[in-house]
């Protein structure tokens, strides 16, 4: 008997191919599945299986999501919601990944709904932009490193600043801006909502090295705005190390700011606040043999009330600690080694600073003092741990004043200037350098 067929073509469920510019030599009439051995070399990493859409003739292709057979039909990547970088034909062997082949990669896996996984080791790269919903994961913060390119000279990592980028999540990266062979640049730069930053380094910005910004938009909410930033080390800034704009109310949790602002001494900030954030366990400081610190390690802008800092120790800069705003607290906190005259300046009403003042100094500045008070209505609870030339400086002070401080002394003088008629002061420093001044309010 003779059987009867519509067509005599031999049918593949499934073959391999070495790359994927051999994938789309495959017949599509033949072949259902497809085992790719490297993206552009077998071997290269890039491996993946890919599926036929039969049914699809229309959408276009969007390497590596998806790529258009030679005879019409689409060869879809098999994926469990995760995309490995190197299946997006990116290298970790120094050669160049430019900026064509990354944001399109990056926008076919993002609208696909899948997260790209970077490998271990150092990615070489042009600009990449950062679009809304885009989730990266890499090995760790040390070990996945993304590397601006020699020459490169513009912003590296960037969203669009005249619209919000949401929900933009990155996890175990590191972000090399390679101010070596930078003269200008912004290392890592996005404006958005719900950003979550986690296990991140920045480090050799040519100039600012994060720069993170919002603007409130009711329909852009329901899940609220604040973003998350957690275990961030930023190192070596040429300009200021974090340019934080917003989003307010955000949750920073173990930041380090390390050596901000080399570019030209006393001119950058290592955290520069427009906005009021939440922090626990920040630390700005300043290597020894760093020449060029910052103007103040953390600024808090007249913009910005309503800061909070706890377990932190604010150290290095010309000024640990600079304060133009209202209603902020900073708890429990060490303020120390400033390279300048002061380790807190507060300009600010109603802000309350408690801690230890000067527990450490900078080798090149041994003698400074601690707080300069020159607001209205603050709340300061203090230890002096040795700021010889003066633990507060009284001049310039508004009233209304709330001061507690107490510690101990070997040389130095215990204070400078009078407390304002409305001051309340109670201060008492033991030692050769110590002294009391205990001050009840004078209408």
């Amino acid at each position: 008997m003779t059987e009867t067929t519509t067509n005599n073509a031999v049918q593949f469920d499934c073959i391999g191919v070495d790359t994927l510019t051999d994938l789309r030599a495959v017949s599509s009439a033949t072949t259902r599945k497809v085992s790719t051995l490297g993206f552009a070399a077998r071997g290269d990493g890039g491996h993946a299986d890919y599926v036929l859409d039969a049914a699809d003739t229309t959408t276009p292709e969007s390497s590596p999501m998806v790529i258009v057979a030679y005879d019409g039909g689409r060869w879809k990547l098999m994926h469990d919601g995760n995309v490995t970088a190197e299946q997006c034909g990116f290298k970790r062997d120094g050669t160049v990944n430019t900026q064509n082949v990354l944001n399109s990669a990056i926008a076919a896996v993002t609208k696909a709904g899948a997260r790209l996984m970077w490998g271990h080791g150092t990615y070489v790269c042009e600009h990449i932009a950062i679009i809304p919903n885009m989730s990266w994961v890499g090995k760790g913060q040390f070990f996945t490193v993304l590397k601006a390119r020699d020459g490169l000279n513009q912003d590296f990592i960037t969203s669009d600043f005249n619209i919000n980028t949401n929900n933009v999540s990155v996890v175990g990266m590191q972000f090399h801006g390679n101010r070596a062979s930078n003269i200008n640049g912004q290392t890592f730069a996005l404006k958005g909502a719900k950003q979550t930053l986690r296990q991140v380094t920045i480090t050799q910005s040519a100039l600012h090295g994060l720069i993170t910004d919002f603007d409130i938009v009711d329909g852009e909410r329901p899940l609220g705005f604040e973003s998350t930033y957690e275990d961030i080390l930023i190192d070596t800034t040429g300009g200021h190390g974090w340019m934080y704009n917003g989003p307010t109310d955000s949750s920073m949790t173990n930041v380090t700011l390390l050596d901000c602002g080399v570019l030209k001494d006393n001119t950058y900030f290592g955290l520069i606040a427009s906005r009021n954030f939440r922090a626990d366990n920040l630390h700005p400081w300043n290597r020894s043999s760093t020449s060029h610190v910052p103007a103040a390690s953390v600024y808090i802008q007249a913009s910005a009330p309503g800061c909070t800092a706890v377990n932190s120790h604010f150290e290095g800069g010309h000024c640990p600690l600079k304060i133009l705003s209202n209603q902020n607290s900073f708890s429990d906190c060490d303020y120390y080694a400033t390279r300048g005259v002061y380790c807190i300046e507060n300009y600010g009403a109603a802000n309350k600073i408690s801690g230890v003042l000067g527990a450490a100094a900078a080798a090149v500045n041994p003698n400074y003092r601690g707080i300069l008070l020159q607001g209205v209505g603050n709340m300061v609870d203090l230890t002096d741990g040795g700021c010889v030339n003066g633990t507060i400086d009284f001049n310039g002070s508004q009233g209304g004043n709330l001061v507690r401080i107490s510690g101990y002394r070997n040389s130095g003088v215990p204070y400078v200037g009078t407390p304002h008629p409305a001051d309340v002061v109670n201060l008492v420093l033991l030692g050769p350098g110590g002294g009391v001044l205990t001050k009840a309010y004078s209408a």
